[in-house]
This record gives structure tokens, sequence and C-alpha cells, in this order.
């Protein structure tokens, strides 16, 4: 074999290696660049459905905030409401015991409040203080009866001098100052503010809208 024919042999042989390696190189960028191309639509495909579950997630967030926020304004129309009636049936209600004042029934009910607080004092003499221009007053032999009725006691019954200010009813005082009760109607209706109030919810909204 001739120097020549070797020489193109070697050059056959460097050609082949060549060739091969180049398309392996070929090849492997290939698979490269196809599997880049399928992480990158995989990796789009990821953003797109996060940004969409994400997207979802913000419009239930704000449609339940919407929605609470709805219920919260609701529930403060109710209760405003319920609290405008109320209000409603209270002033009424101090309206007609502020009218029974000086009626003919007012002595009785000055008696009655007389007689419970003289009888929750439980003291030998007892003063009754009553509001300052109101003329009706009462029977205090009468009050000193009903109080030995329901103590067994009979004690001493005044009507004092001194006038306070209420819109009726009165204040029962041991005579020494010593002890007092405040039955005039601002003072029972304070006392009381809580009882009736759950009583006219009852009535008007069931045992559980007493709130």
């Amino acid at each position: 074999m001739s120097n020549m024919e070797g020489v193109d042999n070697i050059i056959g042989i460097i050609k082949t290696k060549t060739a091969t390696q180049t398309g392996k190189i070929v090849s492997d960028a290939e698979t490269y660049k196809n599997e880049r191309i399928r992480r990158a639509k995989e990796r789009a495909e990821t953003i797109v459905e996060n940004a969409s579950t994400k997207a979802d997630n913000e419009v239930k967030l704000e449609i339940s905030k919407y929605e609470a926020s709805a219920i919260l304004k609701q529930k403060y129309m109710i209760l405003n409401t319920k609290e405008g009636i109320m209000k409603e049936v209270l002033d009424s209600a101090w309206d007609q015991a502020t009218k029974r004042v000086g009626k003919a029934d007012y002595k009785m009910i000055l008696t009655r409040l007389a007689v419970q607080g003289g009888a929750a004092l439980d003291v030998d003499e007892i003063e009754i203080l009553l509001p300052d221009g109101i003329k009706t007053t009462i029977d205090e032999d009468e009050v000193a009866k009903a109080i030995k009725e329901q103590t067994g006691r009979t004690p001493s019954v005044k009507i004092s001098k001194e006038k306070i200010r209420a819109s009726g009813g009165l204040i029962v005082r041991a005579k020494d100052g010593t002890k007092w009760v405040d039955n005039t109607f601002e003072a029972r209706q304070e006392r009381h503010d809580s009882d009736i109030r759950d009583a006219i919810a009852t009535i008007l909204f069931g045992q559980e809208e007493k709130s």
C-alpha cells in the first residue's frame, strides 16, 4: 500500500469518527433542547395554573369578605331595629307611668311603694319624702297598718316636709337618716332596667332574642 493510500485511510477514519461524534453532539443537543422546551412548557403551565388558582382564591376571599360584611351589616340593622322598637316601648311605658301621677289610682301606687320601702327598712320610725310640685299624698296610718301586716311591727310613719326632685314615686327613709329606700320612678327604672328590657324583649322577640 502506498503512502497516499495510507493517508486516505487515516483521513477516512477521522471523517467517520468526526461524523459519529458530530451526530452524537447534534443528537445530545437536540435532546437537551427538547428537554428544556418540555421543562419550560411545564413551568409555564404551572405558572398559569398557579396564577389561575391564586386568582380563584382571591375572588373567593373577596366574596367571603363581602358575604361576612353583608351578614355583619344585616345583624347591625336587626339590632338597631330591635333597639329602636325597645326604646319606643320603654318611652311609651315611661309616659304612661308619669301620666298616672295625680290621677285617681296614683295614691294607691304611692301607698304600695311606701309600704314596700317601709317593710324593707325594718325601723321603728319612718319618714316619707314626696316629689315637689305633686299634690297627691298618702295616708300615714294606712301605710303603718300595711307594714304591720307584712312584718308584724307597727312603725311610726310621717310625711316629711322635705321635698325631692322626681317625676313620681317617693323615698322612704329612717327618721335618723341612716338608711332609705329610693322608690322614685327614676330610681326604680334604673334598678329594674335590665329586667324590664328582658321582659319586653321576650314579649316582642321571643326568649332567645332578649339580647
